[in-house]
């Protein structure tokens, strides 16, 4: 989902990263998870001795019963506001996404908030250097305004595809799968953060063929077309047919129509799923669509092109998952996102 060498989001090697524009040269890595952003599929990635060198030296801003947090000098006070406020967070973040997998094994983080973004305006994505490292490089929105919640965002993405490679249902962190539930539950519990800067995929896949990435997963993450077709389908489950992202999350499987399957006992999933985006969003014609989000769609929905930010933040109520959590259906953005 971020960018840099994009192994979420921009796999250098394969290293597991999230979109975000490499800082000084490009190194060579191993593999690394990247969540990338879309205008920057790829990224520059570094050797990791202690920190990478784009996070080096790292300062500590505090630690958590999970997470160590840091970050690159070179942001100064700035850099540790956005850790603290990290800080302040990510037990929280945890705690949900623990709730969501049913993890039982505890687990331990290092955050490095690190200007992956040459402007240092949050596009630079995420990474961690393969899908069980949990070294966590997550970019900072300075400009045009300081927004920790870009930071917290990432830290969610990477951390889902930790969880995931504990869990080894299925979910592949370096696949379209894994990718689009990173992206999915990071824009959960922060909407319309990520999506506001760029990082939603699903129109990409709206205006493509179309192809089906949930009978298959297609063993890359840095396919916007694949990724879009992950996040709308897995916005689909939660949004429009009601599951919980407890009963998704756990429901793990090497394809997301097996995974349909767990939860419903059906096959198949894919011409209705398909049909229903049909009627909204008629092939043919662009869907201009700044969400990964564009449900619930009704049976009825007359054709649009998607323009604006999907359904609006009043017509989505709280509700409890079905594992306590209260959570807000269906991110909602706010203008339009230019890319």
């Amino acid at each position: 989902m971020y960018r840099t060498t994009r192994a979420k989001a921009g796999k250098l090697q394969s290293c597991r990263m999230r979109s975000r524009h490499g800082q000084g040269g490009t190194f060579r890595l191993p593999a690394r998870r990247i969540l990338s952003h879309p205008e920057r599929p790829q990224g520059a990635r570094l050797n990791a001795p202690q920190f990478d060198p784009v996070a080096s030296p790292a300062i500590l801003a505090g630690s958590t019963p999970h997470f160590r947090i840091y970050y690159a000098r070179v942001l100064g006070p700035i850099g540790e506001k956005i850790a603290q406020a990290a800080k302040k967070n990510c037990e929280r973040d945890y705690e949900t996404l623990v709730r969501f997998f049913g993890q039982q094994q505890p687990l331990f983080f290092n955050i490095v908030v690190a200007p992956l973004s040459p402007r240092m305006d949050g596009t630079g994505g995420a990474y961690h250097h393969t899908c069980r490292a949990t070294d966590l490089y997550c970019d900072v929105q300075l400009t045009p305004e300081v927004n920790p919640d870009v930071t917290n965002a990432l830290v969610v993405a990477e951390e889902v595809e930790v969880f995931e490679a504990i869990q080894r249902g299925g979910w592949q962190c370096g696949a379209s799968n894994g990718e689009g539930l990173s992206r999915v539950l990071a824009s959960e519990l922060y909407p319309n953060v990520l999506e506001n800067l760029g990082y939603a995929t699903a129109r990409f896949w709206l205006n493509s063929g179309r192809p089906n990435f949930v009978g298959r997963t297609l063993p890359s993450d840095q396919n916007m077309i694949a990724n879009g077709c992950a996040v709308l389908f897995l916005n689909y489950l939660h949004v429009q047919l009601g599951f919980g992202w407890d009963k998704i999350s756990q429901a793990a499987a090497p394809t997301l129509a097996l995974t349909y399957k767990a939860l419903t006992g059906n096959s198949a999933p894919f011409p209705a799923f398909a049909a229903l985006l049909e009627k909204k969003f008629p092939k043919g014609q662009h869907a201009d669509l700044a969400t990964d989000n564009p449900f619930p769609i009704s049976d009825g929905a007359a054709a649009s092109s998607g323009s604006g930010t999907g359904n609006s933040k009043s017509s989505k109520p709280k509700v409890k998952d079905s594992s306590g959590v209260t959570v807000v259906r269906g991110p909602v953005l706010k203008g339009r996102v230019v890319w």
